[in-house]
């Protein structure tokens, strides 16, 4: 599939001669309908954070019974609409509705005038960089910038002649699939994770293994508190400093897609990092809390890591009894997770402390069943990896693709 792809992207030799130049108020019309949320047979609501940064598929939403709603959610879509985030466009958030909804009026809902363009064209050029550009580029304010509809109608592009319409599509589609099968096979190995957490690290309670306490095993050390005035851009030598923003969701640490702070000043020997060791967010500003107490363990051979403060370094008391990998698992588990939020405080600052994680109690199992649910959980692991590298890899040539028609 990738080969194929890569085929057609090569492949790519328009001749632009017979294009004309439109602007995207000319092919786009902005739909105003609203909705009285107390008289409607719409059930189906949609927030900016249900859609996802160049993902054209809606996956998540919320019904109207949920949760309270503020007075934003009046505007109405309908099925094939295309949903666009107006707010913070940097995050290129198109999204084409699969159901009749209701969403906030800070949502453009969009229709294609079909006289002039097919209406499944419309979001690719939605999420092409010359449209993201130019809506970053006019949206007004600081702190939650937002574009008016006026501004993004101006911008201006090459349209093909509608009889090329479907050929277009039809290859945009077929990236568009291999993109989605591969996250198919990464759902169902990131689905088969799970279930090992669940049933071979958290529902023990039938094996006749005994109740441990953490106090009893590890200790929980806070880090350094790097100075920020010596925290410099990756140059490729300096110590990375690694902090809360390194964290993925899922466990485990992302140095590729986020911002790394290196560190150019003095700091204490201890609080170099080695690879294996286990790390653990102590707190957490995201609203939802999603950071805190994921854990994650360090292995990069090639760089030098430091321990940033809000972190707490896990360290075994007696590796006779259990190891970092298998307290790695048992970090990641819903049962801890549910442990830890009940003892958090804080409201909008989510924190954690080592007295309070240390009163986690947990069914230990013997080292040879700790390492066999370690090994098996590294091998799925290693397909989860694999997909989501590929899955990167064709999101790369996806947006090559729409960049070189649009």
């Amino acid at each position: 599939m990738e080969a194929a792809l890569k085929n057609q992207i090569g492949g790519l030799n328009l001749n632009r001669s017979d294009w004309r130049l439109v602007k995207f108020g000319d092919v786009a019309i902005q739909q105003k309908k609203t909705v009285d949320r107390e008289n409607t047979d719409l059930t189906r609501y949609v927030k900016g954070e249900h859609m996802y940064s160049e993902d054209l598929h809606l996956r998540e939403w919320g019904e109207l019974q949920d949760e309270y709603l503020g007075p934003a959610f009046i505007r109405k879509f309908e099925e094939g609409d295309i949903l666009y985030g107006s707010r913070r466009t940097y995050l290129r958030k198109v999204a084409i509705a699969p159901f009749d909804g209701i969403t906030s009026n800070t949502t453009f809902v969009v229709k294609a005038n079909e006289e002039l363009i097919d209406r499944d064209l419309l979001p690719f050029i939605m999420l092409s960089e010359g449209f993201s550009q130019h809506s970053i580029r006019n949206s007004k304010g600081s702190v939650n910038p937002y574009v008016n509809w006026k501004d993004l109608a101006s911008y201006e592009f090459l349209l093909p002649p509608k009889d090329w319409h479907k050929e277009i599509i039809e290859i945009f589609a077929e990236a568009d699939r291999y993109r989605e099968l591969t996250k198919v096979v990464c759902g169902k190995a990131k689905s088969v994770l799970r279930t090992i957490l669940e049933e071979k690290v958290t529902n023990l309670n039938e094996k006749g293994f005994s109740r441990a306490c953490l106090r009893d095993l590890i200790q929980i050390k806070h880090g350094f508190p790097f100075k920020s005035e010596y925290w410099s851009d990756d140059d490729g030598q300096l110590p990375i400093v690694v902090t809360i923003g390194n964290y993925d969701y899922e466990g485990g640490f992302r140095f590729f897609d986020t911002k790394i702070k290196c560190y150019s000043g003095d700091y204490p020997e201890d609080y170099k990092l080695n690879p294996g060791d286990l790390l653990l967010a102590m707190t957490c500003q995201t609203p939802g809390g999603e950071i805190l107490g994921i854990p994650g363990i360090i292995e990069d051979k090639d760089r030098l890591y430091l321990h940033n403060q809000r972190m707490g370094k896990v360290e075994v008391i007696n590796k006779n009894i259990v190891t970092l990998e298998y307290l790695y698992l048992l970090f990641l588990t819903d049962d801890f997770r549910r442990f830890l939020f009940s003892s958090a405080s804080g409201t909008k600052v989510l924190h954690t402390s080592p007295s309070k994680i240390s009163e986690y109690e947990f069914f230990l199992p013997p080292l040879a069943y700790q390492q066999s649910v370690v090994n098996e959980y590294k091998q799925v692991e290693k397909v989860v990896r694999g997909a989501l590298s590929l899955e990167n890899n064709q999101g790369h040539m996806f947006k090559s693709l729409v960049n070189q028609v649009f």
